[in-house]
């Protein structure tokens, strides 16, 4: 059974036959590669036929595709199981429907009393020994036995004269005319046996206008078996079967029987409904973009007699859209960066970018933003865009999104896009970070970084920026550990004791590639009290005379609530106790002070002491105060001589000596000039010469003008 395209034919034609799903129902069509295969009856079946069964193999060269025709090479096979067309073939009604030719018969001419032909003498096979037809009977044959015996046909002729190896055929037996298909297979069961000699037997199959079909045709001296005969087309038949002797060993006296039984039919297991399904399930296709409008089918069955017969159908062709084609893609693309992927499709049928678009179905899972496209551009039978989006740095290396293109009319198939991402070094991210500790005490502090892409403290360090303002010494820092995504290190200082209640440094991280952002640590000082520091003083007094001597005392963390106290009193102390005057505090150098006073005994002694304290809560050292006494010994006025004009302004300058050099001294006027006008301007300061004893002081007053040429005053 052949299909092909015998007009407007193309490489792009393409024949296949639809497989069914359940190859085992009865009547359907399977493939298994190249074989075809029927669904069998439940009664084949259970006959012990198989079910599919093999009926035909697709050619190898005529297998439909490019443009090649489809060619099935069917299996002239039957089947068990039909109603057998033949009345009583197997002879269970005794003799009825049979005819009986009691008579020798000629090869090549009639059965004897009838119009039934029988084979030529060419047509059936002879022993060598025999010139190769019968009719070699001399005398006898007058005993032809046809008849029925335990349910098998026979016929008989037992003893005749031949001529030496001759051959002579007789009695026969026909059937009446029975309805077959035409490829069924038609069987019987022969046995033939020698009697006075061997058999030469013949049946075959002969139909109304005495065509006939040989379904047996041997010779020997004892045999048996099954023949069968191919109906080569549907009609009317009836089976002839003629028995004969064969003069073997020469000596003329032959004779032979032979047995028929069990007359039946097969099927041919490709009949025309078989066909039909064939037909019904054949396709045809045209993959070309360009398709001939018309074509001309042409079926061809050919027989196993190679007869054939053809039949043609007109194809008519519609265009239809070719949907695009996409591509899976890769791209590739570094972390936080950029990833530009070029989205691919075909389409066989379409050149226009215009018309084309791309659209993603998924979006990638890494990213910031969205996949943005560009507009499609077509070269060389590929449509293509790129598509463009920002990973978003996460340590994921790779991603995926899908796509699909459209021609304007049809969606492609849905296609990956698949991303490699580049592992790129990220930068540790430092935090900033808080901690406390006291003043002038040691501070620790535990800085931070994390790093998405290091686990590995080896290779992390930590690092000062800025050192904190108030330290004893620079920090040291631990070896960094990690635990849970974060890596950490303990930095240490000393604290300055400066009264400061916060402090801050910076710091970074290194992950051995790459630098941190600066962070800060910032640090929460506690105060802690400082005790006040009182300072070791000098005083001067006079014997027997009242001592003032000034206590002073600094503290860092207080500007009031500072006092002073006597520990152990002078030793030339007259009596009573010492009294310490009011506090005072200096903003400038953050000194507090306060008068200490106490009258001296008259002793005579040159110096003295006492030791004083200051406290703000907390008592400050144990401070000395040394205190120089001394006599007071008058200070020595001396006469000074001036100058100046009538009217003018006098300046004298007074003198005087004093051994204690440290003492306070003034001048005072005891009397003024006589010519003078206004007073005496007194406003210079004491000179005390560099504490050498000796005190001046400049003073000036105006002449009154009087005719005078001298004036005085005492001092």
């Amino acid at each position: 059974l052949e299909f092909s395209i015998t007009s407007n034919g193309q490489n792009e034609d393409v024949f296949t036959l639809k497989s069914s799903d359940t190859p085992t129902t009865e009547g359907h069509i399977s493939l298994a590669g190249s074989e075809v295969w029927l669904g069998q009856a439940a009664d084949y079946v259970s006959q012990g036929g198989v079910n599919p069964t093999l009926i035909g193999t697709i050619d190898d060269t005529k297998n439909g595709l490019n443009g090649q025709a489809f060619k099935i090479n069917l299996i002239n096979a039957t089947i068990v199981g039909g109603i057998n067309p033949i009345t009583n073939g197997d002879f269970s009604n005794g003799f009825n429907n049979w005819t009986a030719v009691q008579a020798e018969v000629d090869l090549g001419n009639n059965l004897t009393g009838t119009s039934i032909a029988t084979p030529n003498d060419a047509d059936v096979t002879y022993p060598p020994q025999n010139d190769g037809d019968d009719g070699d009977l001399q005398s006898g044959g007058n005993t032809w036995e046809v008849d029925v015996m335990s349910g098998r046909l026979r016929l008989q002729e037992k003893r005749m004269w031949v001529s030496s190896y001759g051959v002579v055929h007789g009695p026969a037996a026909y059937s009446d005319l029975f309805s077959v298909d035409g490829g069924g297979n038609l069987l019987f069961d022969w046995e033939a046996n020698y009697i006075n000699d061997d058999y030469h037997v013949t049946g075959y199959l002969i139909d109304e206008s005495n065509s006939i079909t040989i379904a047996l045709d041997v010779y020997g001296t004892t045999g048996s078996g099954e023949a069968s005969v191919t109906v080569p087309e549907t009609g009317n038949y009836r089976f002839v079967f003629v028995s004969g002797t064969f003069d073997r060993t020469g000596g003329r006296l032959a004779g032979a029987s032979m047995y028929i039984d069990n007359v039946r039919v097969e099927d041919a297991m490709v009949l025309d409904n078989v066909i039909e399904t064939i037909i019904e399930n054949m396709q045809f296709n045209n993959t070309s973009d360009t398709p001939e409008p018309s074509k001309t089918l042409t079926v061809t069955v050919e027989d196993y007699e190679d007869k054939s017969d053809s039949q043609t159908a007109t194809i008519t062709l519609t265009p239809i859209n070719d949907p695009p084609i996409s591509v899976d893609i890769n791209g590739t693309g570094d972390e936080a960066s950029t990833i530009t992927s070029t989205l691919t499709a075909a389409d066989v049928d379409n050149t226009d970018p215009n018309s084309f678009t791309f659209t993603l179905l998924t979006q990638p899972t890494h990213m910031t933003g969205s996949v943005s496209i560009a507009t499609p551009t077509y070269s060389s039978g590929t449509f293509e865009a790129v598509a463009t989006y920002t990973h978003d740095d996460t340590q994921n290396y790779s991603d995926d999104f899908s796509y699909r293109a459209n021609d304007g009319t049809d969606n492609s198939e849905i296609v990956t896009a698949t991303i490699t991402i580049n592992n790129i070094n990220d930068a540790p991210i430092a935090a900033d970070v808080t901690s406390s500790g006291s003043e002038a005490g040691t501070i620790t502090t535990t800085l931070t970084a994390t790093d998405v892409d290091n686990t590995n403290p080896s290779t992390f360090t930590f690092s000062i920026v800025d050192q904190p303002t108030y330290k004893t010494a620079n920090i040291s820092i631990a070896t960094p550990t990690y635990s849970s995504g974060t890596f950490s290190a303990v930095a240490t200082y000393t604290h300055d004791g400066s009264e400061t209640t916060s402090d801050s440094f910076t710091y970074k991280a290194n992950d051995g590639s790459a630098d941190s952002n600066v962070a800060t640590a910032t640090i929460a000082i506690s105060a802690v009290n400082d005790s006040p520091i009182a300072s070791n003083v000098n005083g001067n007094g006079d014997n027997d005379d009242t001592i003032t001597t000034t206590l002073t005392a600094t503290d860092a963390d207080h500007t009031s609530g500072v006092t002073f106290s006597i520990i152990s009193n002078p030793n030339q102390f007259d009596s009573g106790t010492m009294s310490i005057g009011s506090v005072s505090y200096d903003s400038g150098s953050k000194t507090f002070s306060a008068n200490a006073t106490y009258t001296h005994d008259a002793s005579g002694t040159t110096s003295d002491s006492f030791t004083y304290k200051a406290t703000d809560g907390t008592d400050s050292n144990t401070a000395t105060a040394t205190i120089a006494i001394g006599a007071n010994d008058n200070p020595v006025s001396s006469n000074v001589n001036g100058s100046g004009n009538e009217g003018g302004t006098i300046t004298i300058t007074l003198t005087a000596t004093d051994v204690q050099t440290t003492e306070t001294f003034s001048f005072i006027i005891v009397t003024t000039p006589s010519n003078i006008t206004g007073s005496i301007d007194e406003s210079a300061v004491v000179d005390n010469n560099s504490g050498s004893g000796t005190y001046t002081k400049e003073i000036t007053y105006t002449h009154d003008g009087s005719e005078t040429t001298s004036d005085s005053f005492t001092y």
